[in-house]
Order: C-alpha cells, then structure tokens, then sequence
C-alpha cells in the first residue's frame, strides 16, 4: 500500500503543482471567483419572484400588481446578465496583478478589445446575449490575451515615460496609451477576419467550436465523476484538490450553469445536469469526503477520546461544508483506514443525483448561485427549486452513514487500543 501511495504521490504531485502554478488557469479560477457576488445578487432576486407556491405568487401580485416581478427582470439583466462582462474585470485583474501591471489600464484595454470583437446592431447597439453565457467563454479569451499583450507589451518599454513631476494617474493613462493602440486594432483586424467566414463573429466561433464542445465533455456524467475523484485524490494528499481541478474544470461548469440560469428565467427546459450548483450542492455534504455522516457517528458512537472530541468539534462547522479539523486532525489526510469511503462515498452523491435528474425524481439545478457553505437540505431546495432534491441530500447523507461506519469503527478500535496502552 505505501508502494502504492509513494508512486501515486510522485506522479501526481508536480502535476498539481503545475497547475497550481500556472497563471492563466490561477486567474480564470479568482476572475470568474471575484464575480460571484454579482451572480449571488441576481440568484436572490430570481429565488424572490420565482418561489414555486401558488399562494405566495398570489400574494406577491395582489400586493404589488402583475408586473411585480419586473424589479427581478431588471436585477439579472444588470448582474447575471452581465456575466461576460464581470470576467472580464475579474480575470484581467487576476492577470495584471501576477504581472505586476496596472490593472485598472489592463480592465480598461480588455473591455476595449472585447467591444472591438462584438458584432454591432444596425441601431448602433450591441446584442444583449453577447454579455451573458454565450459570450462567456469569448470573454475569459480574450482577457487573458488582451492582458499578456498589454504586460508584454510594457515590459518591452514600448510605453510613453512621463516625468515623475507628472501625477500617477495621469502618467499611468500615457503608459497604457501605445499599448492600447496596438492591442485595439489587432482585434479589430479579427473581428473583420471572422466576419467574412460563415461564423459571422468571433462569439459564434468560439461558441460553436471551443465553448459548446468543450462544456458538452466537460459538464457530463463521466466528466463530473473524473474531477471528483482527482480533487479528493489531491485532498488525500495534503492539496487543495478543489482548487486545483476547478481551475481547469470550474469555467465550463460555471459555463453551464450560467446556460441554465439563462433557460430558467426565460421559462425555457434547462439544458444542463451538470452544472457548477451541481457540484457544489451534491458532491460532499459536511466538506471534502462527505463527512457530515462521519463526524455524527464520531461524536455519537465512537468509544476513543480523541475520535469523539474531534467528531464533537467538526459536526457544527460540518454543517456548512467546513471539517478541517477531521481532515488534519483526525486525519483524513494519508489515512488507509478511512481512504476507501473517503473516496467513493463523493462519487456516490454525485451518481444518485445525476441519475436522480435525469430520471426526473429530483429537479436540475437552476443555475442560482448557491455557496458551498449553505446546509443540505436548504441548498437542495433553492439550488433546484424543488424539495425532492433536499430529500435527496438527506438520503445522501444517510448513506454515508453507511458507508463509513465500518472504517470509522475499525479506526475506532485502533485509536481506542493505543488510548488504553498509553493509560497503563
């Protein structure tokens, strides 16, 4: 087993510090991380105006009129609907700062870029679904293209230097001003190139070629199961394995999701189970490993001192997906005794409520923003609009149970015999 262990950890290990290292994937994860306030904000006011109970929809129009929900139509156009346009921002900056670039000039030039690619209406206008999903993976490109061109570009001194007498702001706008004239016009040389080809845009390339391709493998059964098991993979070794496979699955599930949300408030089917709500409210309850079951039963029917006290200290914070304290304390971290449920019992959750949805016995997710850390049960409801995917988490939970109870009660065991050795 350590053989085993050894070889996987040398093989695995510079991979994930590889991709832990590199900074365009570090910067599409906090870029699209940085706008999810904005996508909180436009799931709360969907979660308003689209609760399914008949009485309260008749309330809320007998007391506001039938046009109530226009306040919610207006707030996702301005948050949601705007998600391209967020990543921009967020990813640019994450980008700028690991160059050491200014990153307001480096915001500024991509939008810039983005707008140039953008196919204009007769009226002047631009197309509204450009700034959200379908222009999301547009977006996250050429942020990061735009802002290594304008890094490039400043390293290579090809700036206007002012005179230190001159005001920051003021010098930093000249610096940016040679930059932006090269940049701007590149993507208006492939906004024309494209225009001419049967795509139309560079949008719909990227739609058709990169972001529906790459969602459609990504955001699958068998897609949702491989960076399940690589993130507790990385866990089990000490990694922040979340982290580090969001990075390079996390933008065509949010991708997804973003699709979903899109369908949802249009009243149209949700096009996508696996979705980043998905993986957030059904892979773990109680943090990495699923563990909420496991800290129960360790606070309740476990003998050792030390697996007890830990189970008492993790079973509140195991309720908000928080268990740090069973995964460094017990440990769960290198673990042989607790490895097998530790894997499997994530990758169950995620196998009931695929097969649930596409079954119809649970709801999709929606697309609503909703955060790790919010409890099973609730999160299920609002995730999905409906109960039965509340129920679902319980019974999840339940199973867990199940799972870890022979593993946690031979640790138990063993805990418990060296407990007595060290009393004698």
């Amino acid at each position: 087993m350590n053989a085993i262990m050894n070889k996987i950890e040398n093989t695995l290990l510079p991979i994930a510090n590889k991709i832990g290292a590199n900074r365009y994937l570090m910067a599409l994860r906090d870029g699209m991380v940085a706008s999810m306030p904005m996508m909180m904000i436009g799931s709360i006011l969907l979660v308003i105006t689209e609760l399914p109970i008949e009485s309260y929809q008749n309330f809320m129009s007998g007391l506001f009129g039938e046009g109530w929900k226009w306040f919610s139509d207006a707030g996702t156009s301005a948050t949601i609907g705007l998600a391209a346009i967020f990543a921009i921002v967020g990813i640019s900056t994450s980008l700028a700062v690991r160059h050491h670039k200014d990153t307001v000039m480096a915001i500024i030039i991509s939008l810039g870029s983005y707008f140039a690619v953008l196919v204009q209406l007769d009226s002047g206008g631009f197309v509204a679904n450009d700034f959200g999903a379908k222009g999301l993976f547009a977006a996250m490109i050429i942020a990061l293209i735009s802002t290594e061109l304008y890094s490039y570009i400043v390293d290579k001194n090809i700036t206007i230097k002012m005179p230190s007498s001159v005001p920051p702001a003021i010098a930093k706008s000249f610096e940016a001003l040679i930059p932006a004239a090269i940049i701007i016009p590149i993507f208006l040389i492939v906004r024309f190139i494209f225009a001419q080809s049967s795509f139309g845009s560079v949008n719909n390339f990227i739609l058709n070629m990169l972001q529906v391709p790459l969602t459609g493998i990504t955001c699958t059964y068998g897609g949702i199961m491989l960076s399940t098991f690589l993130s507790h993979l990385l866990c089990f070794f000490g990694l922040h394995g979340a982290s580090i496979v969001g990075a390079v699955f996390g933008p065509m599930l949010q991708v997804a999701g973003l699709a979903n949300l899109e369908a949802f408030q249009a009243g149209l089917p949700l096009p996508n189970i696996v979705t980043q709500q998905f993986n957030d409210i059904f892979q773990t309850f109680g943090g990495v490993g699923s563990t909420l079951g496991l800290a129960f039963m360790m606070a309740f029917f476990c003998k050792s001192k030390q697996v007890k006290t830990l189970g008492r200290l993790a079973l509140v914070p195991g309720i908000f997906g928080i268990n740090e304290p069973l995964v460094f304390g017990l440990p769960l971290v290198l673990n042989p005794f607790l490895m097998i449920p530790f894997f499997i019992t994530p990758l169950i959750n995620i196998t009931l409520a695929y097969f649930a949805t596409a079954f119809g016995l649970i709801g999709t997710t929606t697309g609503v923003a909703v955060t790790w850390s919010m409890p099973p049960l609730l999160s299920g409801i609002l995730g999905t609009n409906t109960i039965s995917a509340g129920i679902l988490q319980v019974i999840a939970i339940l199973l867990s149970l199940v799972i870890y109870y022979p593993f946690i009660k031979a640790y138990d065991r063993k805990m418990l015999k060296e407990e007595e050795a060290l009393d004698e």
